[in-house]
Protein backbone atom coordinates (compact mmCIF):
# COMPACT_ATOMS: atom_id res chain seq x y z
CA UNK A 1 0.00 0.00 0.00
CA UNK A 2 1.10 3.62 -1.01
CA UNK A 3 1.53 5.99 2.30
CA UNK A 4 2.86 9.24 0.35
CA UNK A 5 3.05 11.01 3.74
CA UNK A 6 6.60 8.74 4.13
CA UNK A 7 7.56 10.53 1.00
CA UNK A 8 6.57 13.80 2.37
CA UNK A 9 7.88 13.49 5.37
CA UNK A 10 11.54 13.23 3.93
CA UNK A 11 11.14 16.05 1.81
CA UNK A 12 9.60 18.36 4.11
CA UNK A 13 13.09 17.46 6.38
CA UNK A 14 15.35 17.59 2.84
CA UNK A 15 16.62 14.06 3.91
CA UNK A 16 18.18 11.89 1.01
CA UNK A 17 16.52 8.19 0.57
CA UNK A 18 20.39 7.25 1.58
CA UNK A 19 20.10 8.61 4.56
CA UNK A 20 16.62 7.26 5.56
CA UNK A 21 17.52 3.60 3.86
CA UNK A 22 20.27 3.82 6.79
CA UNK A 23 18.44 5.11 9.83
CA UNK A 24 16.36 1.90 8.82
CA UNK A 25 19.71 -0.28 8.41
CA UNK A 26 17.80 -1.17 4.94
CA UNK A 27 19.36 -0.51 1.36
CA UNK A 28 18.49 2.98 -0.79
CA UNK A 29 16.79 0.99 -3.43
CA UNK A 30 14.38 -1.24 -0.84
CA UNK A 31 13.32 2.46 0.62
CA UNK A 32 12.31 3.68 -2.50
CA UNK A 33 10.26 0.69 -2.64
CA UNK A 34 8.85 1.82 0.51
CA UNK A 35 8.26 4.99 -0.12
CA UNK A 36 6.52 4.17 -3.79
CA UNK A 37 4.41 1.26 -2.45
CA UNK A 38 6.02 -1.35 -3.70
CA UNK A 39 7.27 -2.52 -0.44
CA UNK A 40 5.13 -2.53 3.03
CA UNK A 41 6.75 -1.24 6.01
CA UNK A 42 7.31 -3.23 9.15
CA UNK A 43 6.33 -2.24 11.96
CA UNK A 44 9.79 -1.69 12.94
CA UNK A 45 10.21 0.36 10.11
CA UNK A 46 7.11 2.99 11.28
CA UNK A 47 8.60 2.98 14.55
CA UNK A 48 11.99 4.01 13.63
CA UNK A 49 10.39 6.42 10.94
CA UNK A 50 8.05 7.63 13.52
CA UNK A 51 10.70 8.64 15.97
CA UNK A 52 13.21 9.81 12.96
CA UNK A 53 10.37 12.49 12.17
CA UNK A 54 9.31 13.28 15.50
CA UNK A 55 5.36 12.21 14.73
CA UNK A 56 2.88 9.39 15.55
CA UNK A 57 2.94 6.32 13.45
CA UNK A 58 -0.48 7.11 12.31
CA UNK A 59 0.35 10.51 11.17
CA UNK A 60 2.87 8.33 8.75
CA UNK A 61 -0.09 6.15 7.43
CA UNK A 62 -2.63 9.16 7.03
CA UNK A 63 -3.04 8.64 3.19
CA UNK A 64 -3.78 12.09 0.75
CA UNK A 65 -7.05 12.68 -0.19
CA UNK A 66 -7.34 13.95 -3.73
CA UNK A 67 -10.43 16.58 -4.67
CA UNK A 68 -12.94 14.71 -6.49
CA UNK A 69 -11.77 10.75 -5.59
CA UNK A 70 -14.83 9.21 -4.24
CA UNK A 71 -13.21 7.74 -1.26
CA UNK A 72 -13.06 11.59 -0.14
CA UNK A 73 -16.59 11.65 -0.57
CA UNK A 74 -16.90 8.78 1.29
CA UNK A 75 -14.41 9.55 4.14
CA UNK A 76 -16.35 13.61 4.18
CA UNK A 77 -19.54 12.06 4.66
CA UNK A 78 -18.45 9.23 7.29
CA UNK A 79 -16.98 12.35 9.39
CA UNK A 80 -20.50 13.74 9.32
CA UNK A 81 -22.07 10.90 10.29
CA UNK A 82 -20.06 9.27 12.86
CA UNK A 83 -20.35 11.57 16.48
CA UNK A 84 -16.64 13.21 17.18
CA UNK A 85 -16.25 11.85 20.44
CA UNK A 86 -16.79 8.75 18.86
CA UNK A 87 -14.00 8.93 16.36
CA UNK A 88 -11.68 10.49 19.35
CA UNK A 89 -12.37 7.51 21.24
CA UNK A 90 -11.69 4.84 18.20
CA UNK A 91 -8.71 6.84 17.04
CA UNK A 92 -7.35 6.41 20.81
CA UNK A 93 -7.85 3.13 21.11
CA UNK A 94 -6.52 2.60 17.84
CA UNK A 95 -3.05 4.45 19.08
CA UNK A 96 -2.97 2.37 22.26
CA UNK A 97 -3.40 -0.72 20.41
CA UNK A 98 -0.83 0.24 17.50
CA UNK A 99 1.76 1.68 20.52
CA UNK A 100 1.30 -1.89 22.37
CA UNK A 101 1.50 -3.88 18.90
CA UNK A 102 5.02 -1.39 17.96
CA UNK A 103 6.36 -2.48 21.53
CA UNK A 104 6.05 -5.84 21.40
CA UNK A 105 7.76 -6.22 17.89
CA UNK A 106 11.01 -4.40 19.33
CA UNK A 107 10.89 -6.74 22.09
CA UNK A 108 11.15 -9.47 20.25
CA UNK A 109 14.00 -8.56 17.94
CA UNK A 110 15.34 -7.53 21.11
CA UNK A 111 14.86 -11.31 22.51
CA UNK A 112 15.75 -12.71 18.85
CA UNK A 113 19.15 -10.24 19.06
CA UNK A 114 19.91 -11.64 22.39
CA UNK A 115 19.68 -15.34 21.43
CA UNK A 116 21.52 -14.91 18.44
CA UNK A 117 24.19 -13.01 19.98
CA UNK A 118 24.10 -15.82 22.33
CA UNK A 119 24.09 -18.56 19.98
CA UNK A 120 27.19 -16.86 18.16
CA UNK A 121 29.35 -15.91 20.89
CA UNK A 122 29.82 -19.46 21.70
Amino acid sequence: MYYPNIRSMRLKRDYKQEYVADVLSISQPEYSKLENGKRSPSATDLKQLAQLYTVTVESLLETAEKPGDIRTVEVQRSRELVPRDMVDSLMSNYTHLMNNYLDQQARQQQVMDTILAMKFKN
